[in-house]
């Protein structure tokens, strides 16, 4: 018989993992990861199906202001974050001395992306080499 592996990336192409490595990493960690390899290829998929079900509506994904990414893709996430804040204010109001400084930033992005756009990788490479070739130069 055959078996299953729960998630078997060695086999992915290498830049499906990277496009998926926030799935992969949530997954991995999830209480219900299983322990096991799947006995059949369907108790693989019915699996992969309530994860997905579970990543897109229910957890709240700190990337994207722990909102759903249902919440935000259907735009109700402006409205939560807006209550978020004002509920943050109002306790730093009530409260000041628990505040060192401003409240959490509740603004959602304009843009979000699972892995940073291929121009932004590369212009953060060539700052980071252009910072270690000069940390190197001033010692």
């Amino acid at each position: 018989m055959r078996r299953y592996s729960p998630l078997c990336q060695e086999s992915c192409h290498p830049l499906l993992i990277q496009s998926l490595g926030s799935y992969v990493k949530c997954c991995s960690n999830r209480p219900n990861y299983p322990t096991r390899p799947f006995s059949s290829k369907e108790e693989g998929c019915q699996w992969v199906s309530s994860f997905v079900d579970w990543y897109n509506h229910q957890h709240r994904d700190s990337g994207i202001k722990f909102v759903t990414p249902h919440q935000l893709h259907s735009g109700e996430a402006l409205e939560i974050c807006r209550q978020r804040s004002r509920v943050y204010e109002l306790a730093r109001i009530a409260n000041p001395k628990r505040w060192s400084t401003s409240i959490r930033c509740w603004k959602q992005s304009d843009l979000v992306c699972i892995n940073e756009p291929l121009a932004t990788q590369q212009t953060s490479l060539h700052a980071a080499l252009a910072r270690e070739a000069y940390n190197a130069f001033k010692r």
